[in-house]
């Protein structure tokens, strides 16, 4: 099966250790970076410029996994900052309940900002397009998804995933909270006794999770890398 990375610039320890984590639970994946590429990787590579912003160069991407003849219809779309940390022979589907309930939440946490702004186009774009409770799919996970599928959520990709989710009706399984691994004000997830196979970090955790987990559980260099 694909997994798909779209890829910042930079020597990107995460996505390292991201994939160090799948070779070791997800048996024979084949691994696709979009956009950049450390100088340590060694696989398959689709080199995308960047056009904008963050969101402007995420959507690039995306368009680019869409109208791949190399990739495969089916794959899976990672983030560099994903983290297996349990054996899957699969890949489910997860969603985090309702979208505005989150983009409520946020904003009573954070306040408004342009992520909560995006993420508050993406809703009222679902809703415009029939989703009468558009359910939240920007979790931290790995997503299956389809390219054809890709084709037809385009339109509403300020957020791909919970447009995807939402347009393709891929349903799935409902989880308490996001994986995420913050350093601040929000809940953290709770890494060592988590239920779901997955974990994520920010910049600011990445190093705290590094301590606790990976430098024993992902001692092993890639095949995708130099060293």
């Amino acid at each position: 099966m694909d997994f798909v990375y779209t890829c910042r610039q930079g020597d990107n320890e995460e996505l390292r250790f991201s994939i160090r984590s799948l070779v070791k639970n997800f048996k024979n994946p084949s691994i696709w970076l979009v956009g950049y590429k450390p100088s340590w990787y060694t696989g398959n590579f689709i080199s995308v410029e960047d056009v904008g912003g963050k969101f402007n160069n995420i959507i690039n991407c995306i368009k680019v996994i869409s109208n791949s003849k190399e990739i495969e219809e089916n794959f899976v779309l990672m983030n560099d900052d994903f983290f297996f940390v349990k054996p899957l022979s699969e890949i489910l589907t997860y969603h985090n309940g309702s979208l505005i309930d989150k983009i409520n939440k946020m904003v009573l946490e954070t306040g408004h900002n342009g992520y909560t702004s995006l993420l508050l186009k993406t809703y009222k774009d679902l809703r415009k397009s029939g989703i009468s409770e558009p359910l939240d799919y920007d979790i931290h996970v790995p997503m299956p998804m389809t390219k054809s599928g890709l084709v037809k959520s385009m339109p509403l990709a300020f957020f791909p995933r919970s447009a995807y989710g939402n347009i393709m009706s891929v349903g799935g399984e409902q989880i308490s909270s996001d994986v995420k691994v913050y350093n601040k004000a929000r809940e953290s997830y709770d890494y060592r006794n988590g239920d779901l196979p997955f974990i994520s970090t920010i910049d600011e955790s990445f190093e705290k999770v590094y301590d606790a987990l990976f430098k024993d559980m992902f001692q092993e260099p890639s095949p995708y890398a130099v060293m």
